[in-house]
């Protein structure tokens, strides 16, 4: 758990949570989110469905492996939806369109929900 100072905004303050998950913490654990990620916008819809849009070469930085995609989607899932009870799921943007998926191995078209088995 780290605290830190958040902006004033849910998506301010969602986007802040993502970025800090990205490379390798001071801590010296591994982060589900690769080292390069760059989100370019996070917004939250009333209905609780935050939007993460990634640049172009997020997929690439995955590479081709299930579990690095597994990680990462349900790391950023479950730090979004524990952190922020206003979000309940998570659509995944790439360049600002919708992907079906990341590297092939998960279902990508419609919001993602928390589970429990991966939590972060």
């Amino acid at each position: 758990v780290r605290r830190v100072d958040a902006p004033m905004t849910l998506p301010a303050q969602a986007q802040m949570a993502l970025e800090r998950l990205t490379g390798t913490s001071s801590a010296g654990f591994l982060s589900p989110l690769p080292r390069g990620t760059v989100i370019r916008e996070v917004w939250v819809s009333p209905a609780g469905i935050a939007y993460v849009d990634f640049d172009e070469g997020f997929p690439d930085l995955l590479g081709g492996g299930s579990l690095a995609e597994i990680h990462a989607v349900y790391g950023v899932v479950a730090t979004l939806t524990a952190s922020f009870p206003n979000i309940r799921s998570v659509q995944f943007l790439v360049d600002g369109q919708p992907v079906e998926s990341m590297t092939g191995h998960l279902d990508l078209s419609r919001p993602v929900t928390p589970l429990a088995d991966w939590v972060y």
